[in-house]
């Protein structure tokens, strides 16, 4: 089965080299390589053009993208695979048998049951400097729709898709600059479908401060919360989402610690860090929303939903609390630019 990869990638000068080159040693063969550069003048240029001189399976395409989504459904486009990914240019493969053992645990999955649409294995997460800090918190087991409501179980650049299920979902939503994997995976996953696991490491994720995994943490986590409610209808438990509990670390990363209210104090530790977390952020970005004016009326109708659901449950002068926090519209004022004008 032919295997095409994508790889979307603008300034990544820096990082690229040591992703092409990760899957250029992959010991799979049948792959096609589609670079999409948006025009990058970092040396990224001189660096992908070297690849598709070397080997015709790498294919270089220059041209301006709106973003990431873009350039992922612009490489959807010119795959001729049976088999699809996508791997961003700062990440890497992390050893050369991770296409190959992806392949074969797809087949054998696909061949036990037609239902089985894509296999991913073990991801890790890098430092800037490549050297590995942690494995990424992934599910060890297959995957269904449903472990997508409350979790992020699986890394996208670990994961190997069927071409066929991803033209039928018409790729990634090109309008989502954060979060459109999840989309993806919540979509492939429908009518009982499942992702197969396999215990290999396959990728390592880069957390450098570009990355919109560092820089863009907060709105990732807002992003992930609103496409699980129009999915599902709600974002489950909070006190078991792993979007909730990122939302409320990542917002008080490098600020200063808030005592909660006595009222939120005494509520159990999981109960709480998601009470407060949905309550600081989800209330306040649908007042954000009406005031920038934008106009996406779909997206506010799906925060009121939730914010309506979590805002009942809070006491009125916890609530004051804590929208009377230092910084905090400004700090708000900046997510929403991230999520709705990319």
């Amino acid at each position: 089965m032919k295997v095409s990869i994508v790889i979307p990638t603008f300034n990544q000068g820096q990082y690229i080299e040591e992703c092409l080159e990760s899957v250029y040693n992959q010991t799979y063969r049948d792959i096609e390589v589609i670079i999409q550069d948006s025009l990058s003048n970092d040396g990224t240029k001189e660096i992908c053009s070297k690849y598709a001189l070397m080997d015709p399976r790498f294919h270089y395409c220059r041209e301006k993208d709106s973003g990431q989504s873009d350039a992922i459904n612009r490489g959807l486009a010119r795959s001729g695979g049976e088999l699809w990914t996508w791997i961003c240019s700062d990440d890497r493969y992390n050893n050369p048998k991770a296409v190959e053992r992806l392949v074969e645990a797809f087949k054998d999955a696909h061949t036990a049951d037609a239902k089985a649409v894509g296999a991913f294995g073990r991801a890790y997460f890098m430092d800037e400097c490549g050297k590995i800090t942690e494995p990424y918190p992934q599910f060890e087991r297959d995957i269904e729709r449903e472990d997508m409501q409350m979790h992020w179980p699986l890394s996208q650049p670990s994961s190997i898709l069927l071409k066929q299920r991803v033209l039928a979902i018409d790729g990634v939503v090109k309008e989502l600059q954060l979060g459109m994997d999840l989309d993806l995976f919540i979509k492939m996953l429908q009518g009982g479908r499942r992702f197969a696991y396999i215990d290999h490491p396959v990728a390592d994720v880069r957390l450098q401060p570009n990355s919109k995994s560092v820089k863009l943490h907060v709105a990732t986590a807002v992003t992930a919360m609103y496409i699980v409610q129009s999915h599902f209808g709600s974002i489950g438990n909070p006190s078991q989402s792993s979007y909730a509990r990122q939302l409320y670390y990542a917002f008080n990363n490098g600020n200063e610690e808030v005592e909660p209210p006595e009222a939120v104090r005494s509520e159990p530790e999981d109960d709480r860090t998601a009470r407060l977390e949905q309550i600081l952020m989800l209330r306040d970005m649908l007042e954000r929303c009406e005031k920038l004016r934008l106009q996406r009326q779909e997206r506010i109708e799906a925060l009121t939903r939730v914010v309506t659901g979590v805002a009942d449950k809070l006491p009125l002068t916890s609530l004051r609390s804590l929208l009377e926090r230092r910084g905090f519209f400004k700090h708000m004022e900046k997510v929403l630019t991230n999520i709705f004008n990319p």
